[in-house]
């Protein structure tokens, strides 16, 4: 008989101890409870290696690997290398899971090769904003990649999913990079016979001002990454050339937006918008995006003094 556990969950672990106890007490307290909690111990300086050995005999279930500090895409990388289950989950280390996540979750890893839900982004216990599948849906890996680049309910976050680890026998996060899962995510969806998304925020996101990405406005490998997808798609994907292209528009209009916020030098938003302008045909005719996407689109790349204070005035 199969004595593995049917999930692995690695929690990479960086200088949390304020949070690391709910985000593991999340997982200890599912509902379903087959699973090992791998906890990635990333050279931390504040406690939370301690923590994690304390957590560790507290559960058995709880695995601990402590290693000097190589970031989160190494400190995943290392938790996927020992991870025993069949199937595969991250979560970060300040955030928390619903208690009936994997409950809900499970009914369908049979049929599937991942599973996704919704993410709920949070300041101080109140909902700043959710981001979740529309449907309860069986999806292609065609029909998910056209979704993750078209805002249709699938997201670029490694964390609200559960994966087939045969997935991962040939992928890995990027150590180095900052947004390391838009380098990644569509690559795994890619590797997929068939992906279920269900429409229940599940994935609680802590935005704090220590986090990685809640502290950087933006960052230019946002944009790298959507050309490297834009890349592999002419290459294995050519019918999701269109797509990938405007993923790519929309990447540029994101570090317009933060250059805005931040009230950036003006030479430097006309270049953003000199380049928005090369995608905003083919965003235009691109009906999988969203009509209010290609509008907001349009204004920007051809108003952009407009688009400046209106958004302006919403970020007040």
């Amino acid at each position: 008989m199969d004595s593995r556990p049917l999930i692995s969950v690695v929690v990479p672990v960086y200088n949390v101890v304020e949070y690391l106890e709910e985000c593991v007490s999340s997982l200890t307290n599912q509902s379903f409870g087959d699973i090992e909690i791998i906890l990635v111990d990333d050279g931390s300086t504040d406690g939370s290696s301690t923590m994690c050995d304390d957590l560790e005999k507290s559960d058995e279930r709880i695995r601990v690997i402590h290693k000097e500090n190589g970031g989160l895409s190494d400190a995943r990388n290392t938790g996927i290398r020992f991870a025993t289950g069949e199937y595969l989950s991250f979560i970060d280390s300040d955030d928390w899971l619903s208690l009936n996540a994997f409950a809900c979750c499970v009914p369908y890893l049979n049929d599937s090769d991942i599973v996704v839900f919704g993410i709920v982004k949070e300041i101080g216990g109140v909902v700043v904003k959710e981001l979740k599948p529309r449907t309860t849906a069986s999806l292609s890996n065609v029909q998910a990649l056209e979704q993750l680049n078209c805002f249709g309910g699938i997201d670029v976050s490694a964390c609200n999913k559960i994966y087939r680890k045969t997935l991962f026998n040939d992928i890995v996060y990027p150590v180095g990079k900052y947004c390391e899962d838009c380098y990644t995510t569509f690559r795994i969806i890619d590797l997929a016979s068939s992906i279920v998304t269900l429409p229940h925020s599940f994935y609680h996101y802590r935005m704090r001002n220590g986090s990685i990405t809640h502290a950087v406005p933006f960052h230019e490998e946002f944009i790298e990454a959507a050309l490297i997808q834009l890349d592999y798609f002419k290459r294995h994907h050519p019918e999701l050339v269109d797509v990938a292209f405007g993923y790519c528009g929309f990447a540029y209009l994101t570090k317009l937006n933060c250059l805005i916020k931040y009230d950036a030098d003006c030479n430097e938003i006309k270049k953003v918008c000199s380049e928005l302008r090369k995608f905003n045909s083919s965003i235009q005719h691109c009906k999988s995006i969203p009509t209010i996407k290609r509008l907001q689109f349009a204004i920007a790349s051809m108003f952009p003094s407009a688009y400046s204070f209106v958004f302006r005035r919403k970020a007040k």
